[in-house]
């Protein structure tokens, strides 16, 4: 079972508790969709995520999603801090290489680079569902492991 180290480290190489207070879990994701047009490769984009626990569902970027051409498969309504809204739902695919996984469903399309958020996937619990996941606070590690793709 893989394993992967969500913390962040300081020049000295030790672990930096207010990057991680900062920044949150975040891991290096590999994004696309499965199908295009003539069999075509599908265009990816190498990214950050969040590992997000308030997060229902995973979330990807709008602007990325359009970016990349994502399908839209449905709309729905997120509730966030600046309350309900309704967005598209985008059929994506997430790979987590560290991991050697994956997810691909239904994200949401928020607005993650328009609001200030550096990171334009949150993998929610639809995600976590499928892990272990120890958040260390006090030595300021997160370490995650999961042992099946998630769909």
């Amino acid at each position: 079972m893989p394993l992967a180290d969500l913390g962040f480290l300081d020049p000295a190489g030790r672990p930096d508790p207010t990057l991680l207070v900062d920044a949150g879990p975040t891991i290096e994701v590999v994004v696309s969709t499965l199908a295009t047009p003539a069999g075509l490769p599908p265009p990816t984009r190498t990214t950050h995520a969040l590992v997000d626990t308030g997060a229902a569902q995973s979330c990807i970027d709008d602007d990325l999603a359009r970016e990349l051409v994502l399908p839209v498969i449905d709309r729905m309504t997120v509730s966030g801090a600046a309350g309900a809204r309704q967005h598209d739902v985008h059929a994506v695919r997430v790979e987590i290489p560290s991991l050697e996984v994956g997810q691909f469903g239904a994200f949401a399309g928020v607005d993650l680079a328009a609001g200030g958020q550096p990171h334009r996937i949150l993998l929610g619990r639809t995600f976590l569902q499928g892990t272990v996941m120890i958040y260390d606070g006090i030595r300021a590690q997160v370490t995650i492991a999961s042992a099946r793709m998630n769909g």
